[in-house]
């Protein structure tokens, strides 16, 4: 792989005005900006990739998350917009930066959406990975960590977790679709890993994000007796259905 540089802003947590948002991505002087795009956001997607191009009009804007998997002919149409990353975006957003402006490369890796000679170019989705535990943990250190708290945790900073994903169910106000119906998980040991490693930055509540982290019991209860081997301090919660629970 070819070394990428990455830096984050989380103009939320930071409390960035557009102007504030604007200084600090031109301080990055990046060479691409990546944005997660939910509906719901759409909007101030729309604005930070404004300033995006306002700062330097080939920097190029990709978008990933539930809104580009649910409408990408839509999305791609956005005048700002030059690249979507469909699905579970590791693997093709470092494929397209190891690749990036070579469109005939680009059409052979799956995941992306891209515009060429006026004609939309959508290169599928890839399948959904099964070995979960080889994903790097998040780079925490590169957010402002020690800024996150939670009304439902007893002590700052909090963190967000992902255990596992996808989820058989058919829930229709499901905001992951693009995560698909089939439960992936990681394994115990990994899991209590990172929450060693979140432990080393002084963080010890867990907001665990799964779809439903109940569909596997044994697992729960691997996780659960992981913790108590290791003797952790931490406090966690869960998303869960009624009928795992």
């Amino acid at each position: 792989y070819n070394d990428h540089q990455v830096a984050v802003i989380d103009a939320q947590v930071e409390e960035l005005d557009y102007p504030a948002l604007k200084a600090a991505i031109a301080a990055h002087q990046p060479d691409v900006v990546g944005i997660t795009a939910m509906t719901f956001t759409l909007i101030d997607v729309i604005k930070t990739a404004r300033l995006v191009k306002e700062i330097d009009k080939d920097i190029p804007v990709v978008l990933g998350g539930p809104h580009v998997h649910l409408y990408p002919e839509e999305t791609i149409a956005l005048p700002q917009v030059d690249y979507l990353v469909l699905g579970e975006g590791e693997i093709p957003f470092h494929q397209l930066l190891d690749n990036l402006g070579r469109m005939d490369k680009l059409e052979g890796i799956r995941g992306l959406v891209f515009q060429r000679n006026g004609a939309v170019i959508n290169t599928g989705i890839r399948s959904l990975r099964d070995d979960l535990d080889e994903i790097p943990f998040p780079a925490r250190h590169l957010t402002p960590y020690q800024k996150y708290s939670s009304l439902m945790a007893k002590r700052s900073p909090i963190t967000t977790m992902f255990t596992s994903r996808g989820c058989p169910y058919q829930c229709i106000f499901c905001d992951r679709p693009h995560l698909g119906k089939r439960f992936r998980a990681r394994s115990a040991a990994n899991v209590v890993d990172e929450m060693e490693e979140c432990i080393s930055l002084g963080i010890r509540e867990f907001l665990i994000y799964d779809d439903t982290f109940t569909i596997q019991r044994q697992r729960v209860v691997d996780i659960c007796a992981e913790i108590m081997r290791r003797g952790l301090d931490i406090g966690w919660d869960v998303r869960a259905r009624v009928n795992t629970v």
